[in-house]
């Protein structure tokens, strides 16, 4: 066994230490370390960063506090257990799904063209019945990661579901125990409303009457509450910690907010071209071109609008943190931390979801340019501005008061090279759209640049769209390329030669954005903690 030399390694192994004992306590004298590490291995594979081994260690910690009874089928337990699974097999991310369930998942999941089903169950399978009754699957249904049209999404947390079903019912764990484990492995699906969390009880209550498992209010009690402390540990990342009435929640909120969700490095899980993959040979890890950015930055744009999807914050933020009612009328967490929680998660997001806008922008304008450049070989201006693309990722020279506005101009304008060590630079390009659109222009440009350079085609509706809210921008034959600089640089109130000769010149001096009158003194916006 390697020797551990760090601090960090240290604390990880007594963690490790530490989880597996309580879930051994949870799952029974059958789980064996070997088996503990080969599923924990799932949380190491290169292609994890958001969904890797510390954020399982942080959802697997056992909580006592939140059972009413000492007994296994407690909250605490279902949470912990489900903690364990929940981010175990990720098909959106993870190529192949590993040996620990690959037995488990052909029982329930076949492919199909590329696509994954359900497949139809055997007679008399009470885990399949848990299975799909509590997430409301049938079967033959197709799976998909997002939901769109009447298919609900939520693929990744069946196959989690599926995996650890399985296993406890191999271990020889109760269905009642089952369920449990199921129901807070369901509850991680993100950004839903909150009736999810009754309809949660009700699918509970069905499968528990379908099996005969006899529950009483409080067997369903303990499982809503695991499910709903589950589900909302693992978007605490939005508000920095479990406890908003912390006076620091603000301010740990910034912190994981920028690191995570803002930071300065995309991982693997946004680029599938930095993954280590095989059967992708011809693809280089860490090298990925100005669409493979683009289409990271679309992705985290596409987050914050699954989060904050509008301007009215009670309304947008609810599907962020849920509560349940418990049969005694009680409701947990109780009404007044979850009304806080959702605040401020919304107020700190606002801030973090501008500059993702600005970088999508950025990303998009250089894009557009790449695109414009493959059909028009010939233009010198457009080939003179990619040769300098490389000296734009370098970080400007900014003013004094620089620390003010780091965080909002971040935004990478280009892919990066194997050798490079960096992914976002302070980018010109960023700080003038900033300089120049306050954050309600920003968000509506980066939701345009969301829906226009996706690729394809423009659709009969994208064009009829595009010309209801923003008349004679659209002309025949324009690309979604064009049609999103002419809208930038409506935007921007520049033309589009400006807007060009402007990045040639930041390309060559890296400062010619960042000083001057036209830029303002940006800075965070100031963020209270809850009374």
């Amino acid at each position: 066994m390697a020797s551990i030399h760090t601090p960090v390694e240290l604390e990880i192994a007594e963690k490790n230490l530490a989880l597996y004992k309580n879930l051994y306590s949870a799952m029974g004298p059958n789980f064996k370390y070997d088996r503990f590490l080969g599923w924990e291995n799932q949380y190491l594979r290169p292609s994890r960063e958001f969904h890797g081994l510390n954020h399982m260690l942080a959802m697997s910690e056992m909580n006592p506090t939140l059972s009413r009874r000492s007994n296994e089928h407690n909250a605490g337990f279902y949470s912990m257990v489900s903690g364990f699974f929940h981010d175990e097999d990720y098909p959106s991310i993870d190529e192949p799904v590993t040996h620990m369930s690959r037995e488990y998942i052909d029982r329930y999941i076949e492919e199909r063209d590329g696509k994954q089903y359900i497949k139809p169950l055997a007679a008399n399978d009470p885990i399949g019945k848990i299975l799909l009754g509590t997430f409301g699957f049938q079967e033959g249904q197709m799976l998909s990661p997002f939901p769109f049209g009447d298919n609900p999404g939520g693929m990744n947390e069946f196959f989690c579901a599926v995996a650890a079903a399985c296993e406890l019912h191999t271990l020889g764990k109760d269905l009642h125990f089952i369920l449990g484990v199921t129901a807070g492995i369901e509850a991680t699906i993100p950004f839903r409303t909150l009736e999810r969390m009754d309809q949660l009880r009700s699918r509970i209550a069905h499968v528990g009457s379908l099996l005969n498992l006899n529950l009483t209010q409080l067997d369903t009690d303990e499982m809503m509450v695991g499910a709903v402390h589950t589900a909302n540990k693992d978007v605490t990342s939005f508000l920095g910690g479990m406890d908003p009435n912390d006076p620091d929640a603000h301010v740990n909120t910034e912190t994981v907010l920028y690191s995570i969700l803002g930071g300065d490095l995309l991982s693997p899980e946004e680029v599938p071209a930095l993954r280590v993959n095989k059967s992708h040979i011809d693809t280089i890890p860490g090298n990925y071109s100005p669409r493979d950015f683009l289409s990271a930055r679309i992705k985290r744009a596409g987050l914050y609008h699954l989060v904050l999807p509008g301007d009215d914050g009670e309304q947008t933020i609810k599907n962020l943190f849920y509560k349940t009612t418990l049969s005694g009328g009680d409701t947990y967490p109780h009404n007044g931390w979850t009304t806080n929680a959702n605040k401020l998660a919304y107020e700190n997001s606002l801030p973090v979801r501008t500059a993702e806008y600005a970088r999508l922008i950025s990303a998009g304008i250089v894009n557009a340019l790449v695109e414009q450049a493959a059909k028009d070989p010939d233009n010198v201006k457009i080939k003179d501005l990619l040769d300098k693309l490389p000296n734009i990722m370098k970080p400007c020279s900014l003013p004094d008061d620089a620390s003010k506005v780091r965080k909002l101009a971040f935004a990478c304008v280009s892919g990066r090279e194997p050798s490079s060590g960096y992914d976002i630079a302070r980018s010109p390009i960023a700080e003038f759209i900033l300089s120049k659109l306050d954050e309600r222009q920003v968000e509506a440009l980066g939701k345009a640049a969301r829906d226009l350079l996706l690729p394809g085609d423009f659709t009969e509706q994208q064009i009829a769209s595009l010309n209801k809210t923003h008349p004679g921008l659209y002309e025949a034959g324009d690309s979604k390329e064009q049609a999103f600089l002419k809208l930038t640089s409506q935007y921007l109130g520049t033309s589009l030669e400006t807007i060009r000769d402007n990045i040639v010149r930041s390309a060559q001096g890296c400062n010619a954005w960042t000083v001057g009158a036209e830029i303002k003194q940006l800075s965070l916006p100031k963020v209270n903690s809850i009374p």
